[in-house]
């Protein structure tokens, strides 16, 4: 019930400039997601944990960047395969949805050995799920919440709400455009979609090429949902901002320096 998801955010990562896009499925959700996609690939996974990791991997040494989460699950299974590719994916990798939920305060950690960096795009209340505490805990100090994850893992945090904040060790920066048209369902998958083709682009190795990616994506995203509402405070669908990322961008290239 939740392959629009992947769908969406494929279809980021599509408008945000990514050549070509492989949403890779579980099982029968790829039958899913055939009847929906035509611009885009679909590869199944098989569900025996050590099958479906090196499926994975395999497919990663032919692309540039990933995404792990959207519309993913959270069996046992889905738990366990995302705790490997945390850690063994050798390219750059946003983690959201899904992916952050099979984690927490016990794993956090080690995603400070991750073969290549990660961008973890949270919500308020799933920061709140890895760090132990309650959503209005990290609502009352977002950039005390932000800057604890990105110390704890080593890594990118997108800390998404109104305001969004991009954290790495020892800098956080804020992203003041956007629109409340943009709190619908969707729009964090297609969020994570541009990051992850940002990332791509970058062929990002190190944590400041990833925090520079997630910082262009995050603010082409809001960008995106200002065009795409155009006036409007709500009745946006998460479709109509991935629409217009490739619009934000081109317009964002082709300004003077």
């Amino acid at each position: 019930g939740r392959t629009g998801a992947a769908l969406l955010c494929g279809l980021g990562a599509i408008r945000a400039g990514a050549g070509l896009v492989t949403l890779a499925a579980r099982g029968a959700a790829r039958a899913a997601l055939d009847a929906k996609v035509v611009e885009l690939m679909t590869r199944e996974v098989p569900e025996a944990l050590e099958a479906g990791v090196g499926a994975v991997l395999s497919d990663a040494s032919r692309a540039a960047g990933a995404v792990l989460g959207p519309g993913l699950g959270l069996d046992d299974g889905a738990r366990a395969f995302v705790r490997r590719l945390v850690i063994e994916l050798p390219i750059p990798t946003v983690l959201d949805a899904d992916a952050l939920r099979a984690l927490d305060e016990s794993t956090l950690a080690s995603l400070s050995k991750a073969l290549a960096p990660r961008v973890l795009t949270p919500h308020p209340a799933e920061a709140a799920a890895l760090l132990g505490v309650s959503t209005e805990e990290v609502q009352a100090d977002r950039f005390a919440a932000a800057e604890r994850l990105a110390s704890v893992t080593r890594q990118i945090v997108v800390l998404k709400g109104a305001r969004t904040l991009v954290a790495m060790q020892g800098q956080v920066v804020v992203c003041d455009r956007g629109t409340p048209a943009l709190g619908v369902a969707g729009t964090g998958d297609v969020l994570a979609g541009v990051i992850g083709a940002l990332l791509a682009d970058a062929r990002a190795t190190d944590a400041a090429a990833a925090y520079l990616a997630a910082w262009r994506g995050v603010v082409a995203h809001a960008l995106a949902g200002e065009r795409a509402a155009q006036g409007r405070d709500r009745g946006l669908f998460a479709s109509e901002v991935a629409e217009s990322v490739s619009f934000v961008l081109a317009a964002a290239l082709t300004q003077p320096r």
